[in-house]
């Protein structure tokens, strides 16, 4: 073997890139499971920032809005199945923090070990920053 097969063989040792149905949805119901139970201890019921105050003005007014389209729509649907605007976005931050740790879990399986991918995501997962940009 010449020398850069020889790397990809000891690369390529261990890692599992093929990813089933099955294991894919069970991984975002992990990730669900973690974000609702580190964050919805602190999530805050009402929205206190000038920010959030805006956003779910615009969301009760129209559903497309000319600025933050998906966004908004989608909070505002999830907003109408929950009973509250803003609690439909503290949901759809939820949905899409897992849906992100379950991305970033799938793709590091397919270049590092199983237990390397989830400590990672796990990591991500209690990040600072990652709280930062999924927070409402």
């Amino acid at each position: 073997m010449d020398e850069a097969t020889q790397l990809t063989i000891d690369v390529r040792d261990g890692v599992i890139p093929e990813v089933s149905v099955k294991k894919a949805a069970g991984a975002f119901l992990a990730a669900l499971a973690f974000v609702v139970v580190t964050r919805w201890p602190v999530a805050r019921t009402l929205p206190i920032d000038s920010d959030e105050f805006i956003l779910v003005r615009i969301a009760g007014e129209c559903w497309f809005a000319p600025y933050h389209t998906l966004f908004i729509t989608c909070g505002r649907l999830v907003g109408s199945f929950a009973g509250d605007r803003y609690l439909g976005f503290i949901y759809l931050d939820m949905l899409t923090s897992a849906v992100a740790l379950a991305a970033v879990w799938w793709w590091l399986r397919s270049i590092v070990r199983p237990a390397s991918a989830m400590s990672a995501t796990l990591l991500l997962g209690l990040a600072p920053l990652f709280w930062g940009y999924g927070a409402t």
